[in-house]
């Protein structure tokens, strides 16, 4: 007996922009038919209400590259740019290789992922993992060289009575 549709939360959030995404790739020529610098096209979604319905197609198509890559097996990433268009918005987007895009992404930020704004492997991901300030690096301050001073003076003064 066929199972019924997958349940409402495994749903992909809509809108679904696959086909934007594999329309790009195919107008390069189809997979592994990027230029040089591994872009395959760049397109444009005009006409879009509002930013906020520019930002959720943005979203999507970073979503829908995700997807891609990991449930279909089609190595693409995304760079999109979201800007007016008269009284509409526009989104502006390029597909491209994902050998071609780690590699760039190496290449500005280095191998060293505790230096990126952003790594995929870290757990809290908020901001760039800092070692915390060890407040003696700098070195005692002024009031606590007059502790230890006067510290020193009290014991120096104990130790003459024979206390």
């Amino acid at each position: 007996m066929p199972r019924g549709p997958a349940p409402g939360w495994r749903a992909r959030k809509q809108p679904v922009t696959d086909d934007y995404i594999l329309a790009a790739v195919n107008q390069a020529g189809g997979l592994g038919k990027h230029d040089a610098d591994g872009h395959y096209a760049t397109l444009v979604i005009r006409g879009l209400a509002d930013r906020e319905e520019a930002l959720e197609y943005q979203r999507s198509l970073f979503r829908c590259a995700l997807f891609l890559h990991k449930r279909r097996g089609i190595p693409v990433s995304m760079s999109a740019k979201i800007s007016r268009d008269g009284s509409a918005w526009k989104l502006t987007y390029t597909v491209h290789d994902k050998t071609h895009a780690q590699k760039y992404h190496l290449t500005a930020h280095g191998a060293d992922r505790s230096k990126w704004a952003y790594d995929p492997t870290r757990r809290d991901n908020s901001a760039p993992a800092k070692p915390k300030a060890d407040p003696w690096d700098e070195g005692p301050s002024k009031k606590d060289l007059d502790l230890i001073e006067e510290n020193q003076r009290l014991r120096a003064q104990l130790k003459r009575k024979g206390a």
